[in-house]
């Protein structure tokens, strides 16, 4: 998704909750996954499935329908 709607325009950063509990708690992150768009603002939060790309995209704004 990134690569087609984003392309050169983001930056990922994964982290793995029981490897790094540190940043997880310093995202506030409770669940996972979770998903944090925080440009451009507003920021959101994705929590759990995110195997229904269309529904993604909707949250995230990426689309126009």
């Amino acid at each position: 998704m990134c690569e087609t709607h984003l392309k050169g325009r983001y930056d990922l950063k994964v982290i793995d909750i029981c490897q790094q509990p540190q940043l997880a708690a310093e995202g506030q992150i409770l669940a996972a996954p979770t998903l944090i768009k925080r440009f451009p603002l507003p920021l959101r939060r994705l929590v759990g499935d995110f195997s229904n790309r269309q529904r993604v995209e909707m949250a995230l704004n990426l689309t126009t329908v």
